[in-house]
């Protein structure tokens, strides 16, 4: 798998927010904020075909796209990589590099934490 870039990674998560068959023209509304031409679009859109990211039904018009790489797949990999590059593989070093004092963990996001390595201990 490869790191998308930017634009490219605007287009998937547009994609996966629909979790259906998509047409350029929907994914162009709900990218709206990026001022974008539907040639840009087409242009993004034949990239991810090309990268393995995305398929494409030829039959219909106009042109259906669904994404071929689940979300949860793309994020994980995304993710391992972060934690490998910048943090040594370290989660803990990770994890505190995110704390900061000024700002604190709200009660919600302790609780969901707690959960998920409470989780983690069963697993184990």
């Amino acid at each position: 798998m490869q790191k998308l870039p930017d634009a490219e990674l605007h287009v998937m998560l547009s994609v996966w927010k629909h979790n259906r068959p998509v047409t350029a023209r929907e994914l162009l509304e709900d990218l709206e904020d990026k001022t974008w031409h539907i040639a840009t679009l087409n242009k993004l859109l034949q990239r991810l075909k090309e990268r393995g990211f995305l398929n494409e039904a030829r039959s219909s018009r106009p042109k259906l796209y669904e994404a071929k790489i689940p979300e949860k797949r793309y994020k994980r990999w995304e993710g391992r990589q972060l934690l490998d590059t910048l943090y040594q593989g370290s989660l803990h070093n990770l994890v505190a590099s995110l704390v900061d004092d000024s700002e604190p963990i709200s009660d919600e996001e302790l609780a969901a934490l707690e959960r998920l390595i409470s989780e983690q201990k069963e697993v184990k």
